[in-house]
């Protein structure tokens, strides 16, 4: 299990700051403000399966 979320953590991160890259207009694609909050869901996400991961 710590392994899964070792691996999946990093990946909603990434995810996340993605996201946010494009709803941002940072990155090409869809200016979204709503994508903004989603992203930030999935980044949070992704460093708390981190943390969690590695307590």
């Amino acid at each position: 299990m710590k392994i899964v979320l070792l691996a999946v953590g990093p990946l909603f991160l990434a995810l996340g700051l993605f996201w946010f890259g494009q709803a941002a207009g940072l990155l090409s694609g869809p200016r979204n403000a709503a994508l903004i909050d989603v992203a930030a869901g999935a980044a949070a996400l992704g460093i708390s399966l981190g943390w969690f991961a590695s307590r």
